[in-house]
């Protein structure tokens, strides 16, 4: 589906045109297909002039002369990328449950270091070059089964079909997740794990959960899971030099 992100909010007013592709570029390469600009101040009178600045509007001098090309050049491209279909063989399993259960509003220096380290494999997944799209459980709850494709096993979620499955150094999965990777699994399916296993099932420990532990792969780092999945993206799909 079309995705929107809304951008560009605190680049500063003497953000320039290079730079703003830049950042939009990289959305579109994580996924994104639409931009929402923030801001458009008709006046920038009172504090309006320092509310997340840029104004992406009149106020800019190369407003009126470049802008229009800018944005239709992002309007082609997320065309492009919405009339097609992204193949990506890696589903990693997103850990927003894990952080429901690690989430304390009087203490979050767990929750903190969970999700630096979310942060951390996520940027090593795109470092080594692993097509890959994030799975929500409830979107797989409600769209994922366990089909063959040419004579392979591939768990499917929508119009997606995948070769593996990451869990990501999950603490918790959800009742149909577990289901569905255990009958994935089992079918001859390829799951492996960063670092440890999930706890709990719908935070909860049950036997069923320790049923899936026995097809998991234990990987000690995002290197290891590229050796094993065969998932590389076999071109450099983004530059580290900022503009």
């Amino acid at each position: 589906k079309k995705t929107l992100t809304e951008t560009f909010g605190l680049c500063g007013w003497d953000v320039s045109l290079n730079e703003l592709k830049w950042i939009a570029e990289w959305q579109y390469l994580n996924g994104v297909t639409s931009l929402c600009p923030h801001l458009e101040s008709y006046s920038l009178r009172g504090v309006r002039k320092r509310d997340y600045p840029a104004s992406y509007f009149t106020q800019l001098p190369w407003f009126e002369h470049v802008y229009s090309e800018f944005a239709e050049y992002f309007t082609s491209l997320g065309a492009m990328l919405d009339s097609g279909k992204d193949i990506a063989p890696l589903l990693v399993i997103h850990p927003i449950t894990s952080a429901y259960i690690l989430q304390n509003p009087m203490d979050r220096e767990k929750l903190q270091q969970y999700d630096d380290a979310f942060q951390q494999w996520a940027q090593e997944l795109s470092d080594e070059h692993i097509l890959h799209h994030y799975g929500d459980e409830t979107i797989i709850e409600r769209y994922g089964s366990v089909e063959t494709l040419d004579g392979k096993v591939v768990l499917r979620v929508g119009k997606c079909e995948y070769k593996a499955v990451l869990l990501p150094q999950l603490i918790n999965l959800t009742s149909n997740t577990v289901r569905l990777l255990l009958a994935y699994a089992e079918a001859g399916g390829k799951i492996y794990a960063i670092g440890q296993l999930p706890q709990f099932e719908n935070g909860r420990k049950t036997d069923t959960l320790k049923k899936l532990y026995a097809y998991v792969k234990l990987c000690d780092d995002i290197s290891e899971v590229k050796s094993l999945c065969e998932t590389a993206a076999p071109i450099n799909i983004y530059n580290n030099n900022k503009p």
